[in-house]
């Protein structure tokens, strides 16, 4: 019996897919480079982000106000707070407030009500002082146009205050009318307020010159002073002082004083170190630089037992960086006296990670001055052990995570490396759709070729298997 040739009917589609499981496998290569990659990238963006942490860390204790941490307590807060202005130094200050500063403040002749006319021309406002019986103005002063179109008291109020004249301009009612109130922006004695009115005619009474006011002949007109101007008067540590803001600075050296109400018994002002904010800081740049530490560590080992490596193990990038903040640590800071080091701050376990040497740390406290130039100080660019602990962070981190840090630089190439293999992958793929197009077309082919082939030797199939019965 003779069977039929060729038979016809091939599986194209599977013949096709397993020939393109072959021909895909560089466009798998060049995927699974892509995953490499990105894991990469992923592994040192975590590192370029906990870098950053520390730098802000590090950048606390580089910060030489931000190392002027002190506690202010006051024996009464209701008569004087103080604060830090800088380098607050410690010490127990005993004050006494005999008067506080006020603002100047000078009120019109009433009219009946805001919408009022006044008049129309100029008004000039000074500020000054008086001295010796003799208003001398601290400027030029300001000149304020009124015209007819606001020539009210309201338009008036309006005027000055959108002219930076230095007073505040209101309306003020009570029992006789409408007034205009100036009150000068800073208190104290220096600060008081001469207004020279230029009246022009144009209005009927009482015309600007109702509001001229000079603190040399404060009677001389209807505008009369409602409130002096007058600095505060207060006793500190024996010392008779004055002040024309309530805001004291600059009596002493880093401290701002504020004070609040009067007082016949002295109030006690202590200023003291605040070790706990600092050991805080410190705990902080621990807490941070020990994440880093860790994380460099676990990305970068190989693990035998498993046969497994970190995504960035072997890469010099890493390592590198491990070693550096290491290396910060390691070489320990020295203040310019040469009494304090960083050498004996922290303690450095096998694995690189940090702790707080609570004993060595409470020493350094004791002397605030150096222990801020321990941690605060510039030194010279490239010799780290010139810098303080906080700078040297700063300045290693800046370097590795910068524009043109070595971390960024490595993930910007990583980046284009993915980038270009990407392109290389999309120019596969066209290839590969034209491989599966030729092919299927090919094996199409073929299949219709035997499966004609096989009509054609049926008949004589069929003869033969006849002639054989």
């Amino acid at each position: 019996m003779v069977s039929a040739v060729g038979g016809g009917n091939i599986d194209v589609a599977a013949i096709v897919d397993s020939l393109m499981a072959v021909e895909r496998r560089p466009l798998q290569s060049m995927q699974a480079e892509v995953r490499s990659i990105n894991s990469r990238i992923s592994a040192l963006g975590t590192v370029q982000s906990q870098l950053s942490s520390l730098r802000d860390a590090a950048r606390k204790l580089a910060s030489a106000d931000g190392l002027m941490l002190s506690t202010f307590t006051s024996s009464d807060d209701k008569v004087a707070t103080a604060r830090s202005a800088g380098n607050a130094t410690p010490g127990t200050y005993s004050l006494t407030v005999s008067r506080l500063a006020s603002a100047q403040s000078i009120a019109s002749a009433p009219v009946t009500d805001a919408s009022s006319v006044v008049g129309s021309g100029s008004l000039q406002i000074e500020i000054g002082a008086m001295t010796g019986g003799v208003f001398t103005p601290n400027g030029t002063g300001t000149t304020v146009t009124i015209s007819p179109a606001n020539n009210t008291l309201a338009g008036i109020r309006d005027a000055i205050n959108a002219s930076g004249a230095g007073v505040s301009a209101s309306i003020v009612r009570d029992a006789g009318g409408a007034r205009l109130v100036l009150s000068s922006k800073q208190s104290g004695e220096g600060s008081l307020i001469r207004v020279t009115a230029t009246d022009d005619g144009a209005s009927p009474a009482p015309g600007l010159g109702a509001l001229a006011y000079s603190p040399a002949a404060p009677t001389a007109t209807a505008t009369r002073e409602v409130q002096a101007g007058v600095d505060a008067l207060f006793r500190l540590n024996g010392m008779d002082l004055r002040s024309a803001s309530n805001t004291v600075t600059g009596v002493v050296d880093g401290l701002e004083i504020s004070l609040k109400n009067t007082t016949a018994s002295p109030v006690t002002l202590q200023v003291a170190t605040d070790s706990d904010g600092l050991k805080k800081m410190l705990g902080e740049f621990v807490t941070a630089y020990n994440a880093i530490n860790s994380s460099l560590v676990a990305q970068t080992k190989y693990d035998p037992s498993n046969k497994s490596a970190g995504p960035l193990q072997g890469q010099r990038v890493a390592v590198n960086a491990l070693n550096q903040l290491r290396a910060m640590v390691r070489n320990p800071a020295v203040d310019d006296a040469g009494g304090l080091s960083s050498g004996g701050l922290f303690n450095i376990a096998r694995d690189g990670t940090l702790s707080i040497n609570q004993t060595e740390v409470d020493k350094a406290l004791a002397n605030p001055a150096r222990f801020r130039d321990l941690m605060s100080r510039d030194g010279t660019a490239g010799n780290f052990s010139s810098q303080g602990i906080g700078d040297r962070f700063v300045n290693l981190v800046n370097g590795l995570i910068g524009n043109d840090g070595s971390v960024s630089t490595q993930i910007t190439a990583w980046r284009q490396n993915v980038t270009d293999n990407q392109r290389r992958q999309d120019r596969f793929n066209e290839r590969l759709q034209l491989t599966e197009q030729r092919l299927r077309q090919q094996y199409g082919s073929l299949d219709s070729q035997l499966s004609s082939i096989q009509a054609a030797m049926s008949p004589l199939a069929n003869l033969i298997n006849s002639m054989n019965r």
